[in-house]
């Protein structure tokens, strides 16, 4: 396995984070019709399960994504990371360093990492991609500070691996979060809710495209 090689968009234009305590665990059903419809890359987000759990819920939804022949990556557990043959493993913004994450991994594993400002960004250097967040408000952390398009914008300057936008991202904003650079864009509920095929569509028809 690994993850399709894309110049500087390793998950493609767009990752759906297939989390657990948002969707519950089945997370094939909300999935399916994404895969089916291009989506490049898929997240599946256990906090605080033990990874025996972790890799039970996640096995259906590896299965699928490798016949679509999208990435699959988990969140923050190595170990369930390496049980699910996934494609890579994204670190949050306080787990452990890039370097340290990868001399637990084989060959082939790609590693991201989570930022929510530009110390978080400097840290993410060496990693395939960092996610940064949150660009607007959402409903999973309400009221929290955001960052919006124009700061967005200077920390893709900033950081070194591609960055994909991540909260509160919807079909209104995706073309903004573009403008700003972003290699792509990450969501849940946007992807997981009635109109996602029509979301995801919107996400890679704004993507850049070589040449462009």
């Amino acid at each position: 396995m690994g993850i399709p090689v894309e110049p500087g968009r390793p998950l493609g234009g767009a990752c759906f984070i297939a989390d657990v305590d948002t969707l519950g665990e089945d997370l094939v059903g909300p999935a399916r019709p994404l895969l089916a419809a291009g989506l490049p890359a898929v997240l599946l987000r256990a906090r605080g399960r033990a990874a025996r759990d972790v890799v039970r819920i996640g096995s259906a939804l590896r299965d699928a994504a490798g016949e679509a022949g999208a990435a699959f990556v988990v969140n923050g557990d190595l170990d369930a990371a390496l049980a699910l043959e996934a494609d890579g493993v994204h670190i949050p913004a306080a787990g452990p360093g890039v370097a340290a994450v990868r001399a637990r991994l084989p060959d082939g594993i790609a590693v991201g990492r989570s930022a929510h400002d530009e110390a978080e960004v400097v840290l993410a250097a060496g990693a395939d991609w960092v996610f940064v967040s949150p660009v607007f408000a959402t409903e999973s952390k309400p009221g929290a500070p955001t960052l919006g398009p124009d700061a967005l914008a200077a920390l893709v300057a900033r950081a070194r691996p591609p960055v994909y936008a991540l909260g509160g991202i919807d079909a209104r904003n995706v073309a903004e979060c573009r403008s700003a650079g972003v290699a792509g864009v990450a969501a849940i509920r946007a992807f997981a809710g009635p109109e996602g095929v029509a979301f995801l569509r919107a996400a890679l028809e704004s993507s850049p495209r070589e040449g462009a």
